[in-house]
C-alpha cells in the first residue's frame, strides 16, 4: 500500500496568504515553564496532564485550512489540525499520540476548534529499511557516510551509537518505503527529512480528499522533498507551481 507525507499546501490560492500564520500568542514563558508544550519534559512525550499550548495568530488574508504547519515555538515539527480532521485521525489505528487543544486567531476572533498533535510513540518497524537509505549525520545537514542498516534492529543500534556520540551527531533516513505488509492508516517516523513525518495510506488519503480536507499536499513517501518541488516535478504536475 502506498504512503504518503502531509504536507502543508504551496498553492496561494488555498492559503489565501502564504505564510498563513504571522505571530503567535503564548500564555506563560515559552522557555521555562514545564507545563509549556515545547519544553523537553512534554514535547514528544507522554504526558498524564493537559500542556499549556501557543495560539497561532494567522494573517488578515489568510484561509483556515484543516491543515497548518505554523511552525516556531509551540509548533516545532508539530501540525495544527482542524476538529473535522481530528475527528477523521483518531479513528485510526495510531497508538502513541496525544492531541492538544490550540486555537488560533483569525480576522481577530479566537476560533477554538483547532489542535496541536504530539505523538511519543514512533512507528520505525513499519519502515523497509532494505530500500531506504540511512545516513551519519553531522549538524544535521552534512552526511558523514551512508551506514550498513536493512532492519529495524540494526537501525536501533547504530542509532544507540551515534546517540552515545552525542552531538552534533545524528542518524537519518532518507527516501522512505513502508513494509508491504503495513496495515495501519496513520503513520509517523522520526530520524527523517524535516525531523518528523505524518504519513497517511492510500485509503486514508483518499478519505480525506473525499471529505474535503483542505490545506494539504500529498507527497509520495518514498522521493525527497527537493524531487517533490523540483520543477516540472510531480508536485508541480498535482498541485500547480507554488
Amino acid at each position: 500500500m502506498a504512503y504518503y507525507i502531509l504536507n502543508e499546501s504551496l498553492n496561494r490560492k488555498i492559503l489565501g496568504k502564504y505564510p498563513q500564520v504571522e505571530n503567535t500568542v503564548y500564555s506563560c514563558d515559552s522557555w521555562e515553564d514545564p507545563r509549556f508544550i515545547e519544553h523537553e519534559s512534554v514535547s514528544f512525550e507522554k504526558v498524564n496532564f493537559t500542556p499549556i499550548t501557543a495560539k497561532a495568530i494567522l494573517a488578515k488574508k489568510a484561509r483556515l485550512n484543516d491543515f497548518m504547519y505554523p511552525g516556531g515555538m509551540g509548533f516545532s515539527k508539530k501540525p495544527l489540525i482542524s476538529g473535522k480532521l481530528k475527528s477523521i485521525l483518531e479513528v485510526t489505528d495510531k497508538q502513541g499520540l496525544q492531541i492538544y487543544n490550540s486555537p488560533v486567531i483569525y480576522q481577530g476572533n479566537e476560533i477554538e476548534d483547532y489542535w496541536v498533535l504530539n505523538p511519543y510513540i514512533f512507528d520505525m518497524q513499519a519502515i523497509d529499511f532494505k530500500n531506504v537509505d540511512v545516513y551519519l549525520m553531522e549538524k544535521y545537514v552534512h552526511k558523514i557516510k551512508k551506514l550498513d542498516v536493512l532492519t529495524y534492529e540494526d537501525f536501533i543500534k547504530q542509532k544507540a551509537m551515534i546517540q552515545e556520540k552525542g552531538y552534533p551527531y545524528s542518524i537519518y533516513i532518507e527516501n522512505v518505503h513502508i513494509l508491504e505488509n503495513t496495515t495501519s492508516d496513520f503513520l509517523i517516523l522520526e530520524n527523517v527529512e524535516g525531523g518528523v513525518m505524518y504519513l497517511v495510506s492510500e485509503r486514508l488519503k483518499q478519505h480525506l480528499e473525499a471529505e474535503g480536507i483542505t490545506g494539504i499536499e500529498y507527497q509520495p513517501s518514498y522521493i525527497s522533498f527537493n524531487e517533490w518541488l523540483a520543477k516540472g516535478g510531480l508536485r508541480e504536475q498535482l498541485y500547480g507551481k507554488a
